[in-house]
Order: C-alpha cells, then sequence, then structure tokens
C-alpha cells in the first residue's frame, strides 16, 4: 500500500483544471454574461435568455454539452397543435419522455403536460 503524505495531497490538489473563459458566447438562446462563482466544484455562470431577458445561472458542463439552451420559463412554453401531435405521436412510439423530449429540444416537464392535456381533453 503506498504511503499518502501532505507532499501528495498537495500535489493533488495545485492540478485542479482551470477555468475556461466561455464569457460573450451564445449557446442556444443563453448568452453568457461573466462568470459567478464555483459550486460544488463546478463554474457557475451569469448568463441571459435572449428570448425572454431574463437573468439565468447556469453550469459550465450544462451549456457546452446543450444540456441547457433556454431559461427554465422558455423552455415550458406552450407548444402548437401540430407540434403536440407529433410529440404525442412520438411518445407513442417510444414510451420515452426523456428520448422525446431530446428529440423536440423540449423540457421533459413540457412533454408531461402535453401527455396530460391530452389524457384531460381525450377522456383517457
Amino acid at each position: 500500500m503506498a504511503k499518502t503524505n501532505i507532499f501528495t495531497i498537495q500535489k493533488r490538489v495545485i492540478k485542479m483544471s482551470k477555468r475556461v473563459s466561455i464569457e460573450n458566447q451564445i449557446f442556444g438562446d443563453i448568452y453568457v454574461l461573466a462568470f459567478e462563482r464555483n459550486k460544488n466544484s463546478h463554474a457557475l455562470y451569469k448568463c441571459l435568455c435572449m428570448c425572454c431577458n431574463s437573468l439565468v445561472y447556469v453550469t459550465y458542463s450544462n451549456l457546452v454539452s446543450k444540456n441547457t439552451t433556454k431559461c427554465g420559463s422558455c423552455a415550458n412554453k406552450a407548444t402548437s397543435y401540430k407540434q403536440e401531435c407529433e410529440i404525442l405521436e412520438e411518445y407513442n412510439r417510444h414510451g420515452n419522455v426523456s428520448a422525446t423530449a431530446k428529440k423536440f429540444k423540449l423540457s421533459r416537464q413540457t412533454i408531461y403536460r402535453v401527455i396530460r392535456d391530452h389524457q384531460k381533453w381525450s377522456g383517457q
């Protein structure tokens, strides 16, 4: 078993990754304003949603992986009747809310709302 001493522990701490500057870049409808702080070892950025001009705080990993491309209120906006039909068709084909949300670039909450509304109006 290898000995762990203070020197090796300090070496590990020093090797933390450097923060990448992504200020003034656009990810979907999110415009990155500035680095805010670290939250649970994740870089948190102050951003502006270009749809509704609201301030949102998003982690670096969510921005670059495209998990977050809109603020919460814009992601849950109403969908057209045609799009709701396509969503229901896709959901009925696969039965997977996450895959359907990813395909249509909507939140799972929006997919659940479409399914719930359809069940309510069709009497199921």
